[in-house]
């Protein structure tokens, strides 16, 4: 008897535990329905609200916390959040603010306990008065993956337009973007609004710079009665604005150098100009010969001495952030003036540098090779140019017709070969006579020969495609047209000539996407804004339909109309 009341007591408490435990059931094919909110204890656009809570039923068991962070209420007002199975309730801890329109949003980047997401936003208008604000702004987020970005809206007044800093201000309206990239925001008053799409990582509703995707509109919003203004945006990459620095100085040999940053740099910034060397007193100056980018890493600079150093003495490196050669990162970022020196001891090691080719960037017996390119050649030191012309020889390994070409030093080590365009479906032999070839420190290559044979594309068959820009607004600066493969990553452009006419040869065959964008700065790329100090991102066009190339065809007279 004993035994059989244990076994009904056991019975009972696994029952009741089983029910306070709430899982989806098990077994079955894998669940892939996306998960979708089912009823809501609130009409939409529902007036003269007076409740202290909105409740919600998904169709499934949802991971909870990923939906709490993707819920945005506007204005923004402060919930408790309860939880009963598929249900939830939004418990407002204070009253709502009379004649207000509120809009609560679910965003995109949530999932059920089957990991599924949503595949589109969810919004509710209501409001505590007797009218609903109804003014709408809709657009575009153009972007490899637009789901999970956001998109934030601001008042703005003549106080807030001069001193808005999305750093630390968030947004009077937030929405998120479906993996469509289309957006809408609603129950909106009429006024001005600074739109903002941002990829909140931190989910705090403010912009984190060095963190934070980034892209701002071209013009502020005016949204006036039964207007529902259309914008379009891009996503930039991270802006990080912190200064590089220089960490430290090591001494390889008596006359080279490596110096370390705390961040890649800008290529182009890299000079031996850049630099000043002397003892820790300025008393004795070394002059140095080269500088460039470490091949390996792109935080470092090797540095290569005219003369030894003193092992006794303490040397300085200094960098002048003054001058038309001072080092910058990759976003263009100047070097901090607080950090751009360093001291170090000389090594009392000999230096034996040799010298000999790294790479190239285009490999031997490689085919397939644009018509058009160019050839870099990366030694590991300084090139000596002073008779460089005489020793590289490019010819048609068929024809042995010699092929004209342009030389160019992109870094202290890196030689470039521009050709004239190559004929289609042919092989070229490029060749540098390593027997006079010499590093800036005097010292000969050690390679017996470089030679490299590749073969063209034939490009025969590629199509081409010209049009002509018309914008009926008043614009004196660049138009670029690009073409996008639809089914690669190849890009081409081209920038507008005279009556705004373009031409884009050589295009393989293909459906691509066409776009143009007015480069207001000159720097020939798109410059998507910034959030502090405010500016406007460039305009920019993405034609709808795709463009088909066909072999052997050229598509003319193909407009774009700015409007």
């Amino acid at each position: 008897m004993c035994k059989t009341k244990t076994y009904i007591y056991f019975l009972l408490l696994f029952g009741l535990i089983s029910c306070a435990i709430q899982v989806p059931p098990s077994g079955g094919p894998p669940d892939k329905t996306p998960p979708s909110i089912n009823e809501i204890s609130l009409k939409n656009a529902t007036l003269n609200f007076k409740e202290q809570s909105i409740t919600f039923l998904f169709n499934k068991y949802m991971n909870k916390s990923q939906v709490i962070e993707n819920l945005y209420i506007s204005p923004e007002t402060e919930v408790n959040y309860n939880w009963s199975g598929k249900e939830l309730e939004l418990e407002f801890k204070k009253n709502l603010s009379p004649n207000t329109t509120y809009s609560i949003s679910f965003g995109t980047d949530y999932t059920d306990l089957k990991g599924n997401k949503p595949t589109q936003s969810y919004n509710l208008i209501f409001s505590t008065g007797d009218k609903i604000d109804s003014g709408k702004i809709s657009g575009f987020v153009f972007d490899s993956k637009p789901e999970g970005a956001f998109i934030f809206a601001y008042k703005l007044d003549s106080l807030k337009a001069d001193t808005l800093d999305v750093r630390h201000t968030k947004p009077d309206y937030r929405v998120q973007v479906g993996s469509s990239g289309k957006f809408e925001i609603n129950a909106l008053k009429k006024d001005t609004y600074r739109i903002f799409a941002i990829r909140d990582k931190e989910k705090n509703g403010v912009f984190d710079e060095g963190i934070d995707n980034f892209g701002a509109t071209e013009n502020d919003v005016v949204l006036q009665n039964d207007s529902i203004p259309y914008i379009r945006l891009r996503i930039g990459p991270p802006i990080d604005k912190t200064q590089p620095q220089l960490y430290s100085v090591e001494s390889l040999t008596n006359k080279f150098l490596v110096a370390e940053f705390s961040k890649p740099l800008d290529t182009n910034s890299i000079s031996k100009n850049s630099f000043l060397l002397t003892d820790s007193l300025k008393t004795i100056n070394i002059d140095i010969i080269s500088a460039f980018i470490n091949t390996r890493y792109g935080n470092k600079i090797d540095i290569m001495l005219a003369s030894t150093i003193d092992t006794s003495k303490k040397w300085l490196l200094s960098i002048k952030t003054d001058s038309i050669f001072c080092i910058k990162d990759s976003s263009g970022t100047r070097i901090s003036d607080t950090a751009s020196k360093a001291y170090f001891y000389a090594s009392s090691e000999i230096d034996s540098s040799k010298f000999f080719l790294i790479r190239s960037t285009i490999k031997d017996s490689a085919q397939f090779i644009p018509t058009r390119t160019f050839i870099d050649f990366i030694f590991n030191l300084g090139i000596d140019t002073s008779n460089i012309n005489t020793l590289i020889s490019l010819k048609n390994s068929q024809s042995k017709k010699a092929i004209p070409f342009k030389l160019s030093i992109i870094q202290d080590n890196v030689l470039r070969i521009s050709p004239d365009p190559l004929e289609p479906d042919n092989w070229f032999e490029i060749k540098i006579k390593s027997d006079n070839l010499y590093s800036l420190s005097k010292t000969l290559i050690r390679d017996s020969s470089i030679k490299i044979n590749f073969k063209t594309i034939d490009d025969r068959n590629y199509g081409t495609i010209s049009g002509r820009v018309i914008d009926s607004n008043q614009y004196t600066g660049k138009y670029i047209v690009y073409l996008n493969s639809t089914s690669s990553k190849d890009m081409f452009f081209t920038v507008c000539g005279d009556s705004l006419k373009w031409e884009i040869k050589n295009l393989p065959p293909g459906a691509y996407k066409i776009s143009v964008i007015k480069d207001a700065n000159g720097d020939s790329k798109y410059d998507y804004g910034n959030p502090f100090p405010f500016r406007h991102s460039e305009y920019f066009l993405v034609n709808p339909t795709e463009i088909i190339i066909k072999p052997r065809w050229s598509v003319e007279n193909f407009s774009i109309k700015i409007n």
